[in-house]
């Protein structure tokens, strides 16, 4: 036999046989609703996903950046001979003075780079370009300078350290070399040279072997 409790608008069924304990806060349950079931397979196929992820990224990034590491270096070295072209050309007056602003396109330098002359003298931004300017045709035809013993000194992450040894040959002159070293950065207008210190090398002077007879 059954009996019904009533509760406000709801009824609730009773046995006789087993004693019933009610609250004031009870309220009708409502069947509940399954979980959904995530298939086995796709939880796999997710970690499978992550896994390759994490592989990728592993393996490649290394590489891109080695890329990216080589592909600044040649860059900087192909600017470094341009940069001596450029400048040949300019001194020995192979160009007008029209041309200075292409050839200071093509030598790269930047606008705040510094110049570090063989007699000590520091020559910043617009005094590098103003003594450049008006040295168009002063060394001559048949000038020309070139880098060589170029070698690359340190590695950084925006930019490149290098030493070379740059020989100025002139028609009626002995050759006058200068070990130099320059910093070459990668920005956003591409490779720029924004250091460069020039140090006169002198010629050896004459060996002799000084011993007993």
């Amino acid at each position: 036999p059954k009996r019904l409790y009533s509760h406000g608008d709801v009824s609730y069924p009773v046995r006789d046989d087993k004693p019933a304990i009610f609250s004031t806060n009870m309220r009708p349950q409502l069947p509940r609703r399954p979980s959904p079931q995530v298939p086995t397979g796709l939880w796999y196929f997710a970690a499978g996903m992550i896994v390759a992820y994490v592989l990728y990224f592993s393996f490649s990034a290394p590489k891109e950046r080695t890329q990216d590491k080589e592909n600044f270096v040649a860059s900087c070295h192909a600017s470094l001979l341009e940069y001596h072209e450029a400048l040949s050309e300019w001194l020995s007056g192979k160009n007008n003075a029209k041309d200075f602003q292409l050839t200071w396109e093509r030598m790269r330098m930047d606008d705040d780079a510094v110049v570090v002359q063989p007699t000590g003298r520091e020559m910043t931004g617009n005094q590098i370009k103003s003594a450049l300017q008006a040295m168009n045709g002063a060394a001559g035809k048949g000038f020309y300078t070139v880098p060589t013993k170029i070698t690359l000194q340190r590695i950084y992450p925006a930019s490149l350290l290098w030493s070379f040894v740059e020989e100025q040959h002139m028609p009626s002159s002995p050759t006058q070399k200068h070990a130099t070293s320059a910093l070459c950065e990668q920005g956003q207008k591409g490779i720029k040279w924004v250091h460069l210190h020039e140090t006169k090398l002198e010629e050896p002077e004459e060996t002799r072997t000084i011993g007993r007879k």
